[in-house]
């Protein structure tokens, strides 16, 4: 399996299956196969370079993923932190779906 990541970032966990990247993005390198992934990459790294929405829908999921990290990292959360999480996770998949919808306009299948 290749272990580059897309949009330049690096993988935080390698299964036998699937990789995760920091932005939640895994891909299926058993059903998919290797080449699929790296057509994944090309196609996120030209996004990236060519598409000024994409990348900032990419950015802002990277932001979100980290204050929800930051959220789940502490011992106990507030009524109003609780609610905050939840509403960062719900935006979260709303980019990852625009985000899907910019991939699947260039030809390229959900990644799961």
């Amino acid at each position: 399996m290749n272990d580059l990541a897309p949009y330049g970032t690096v993988p935080v966990a390698v299964g036998r299956t699937h990789t995760t990247f920091e932005i939640g993005h895994h891909i299926d390198t058993t059903s998919q196969g290797g080449g699929m992934a790296i057509e994944s990459q090309q196609l996120n790294e030209h996004l990236l370079q060519t598409d000024q929405g994409y990348r900032q829908l990419v950015e802002q999921h990277q932001e979100l993923d980290a204050r929800v990290h930051e959220l789940s990292d502490q011992h106990y959360l507030s009524e109003p932190e609780q609610t905050e999480k939840a509403i960062l996770k719900k935006r979260k998949l709303q980019l990852k779906d625009r985000m899907q919808d910019i991939l699947r306009r260039h030809g390229y299948p959900q990644i799961a």
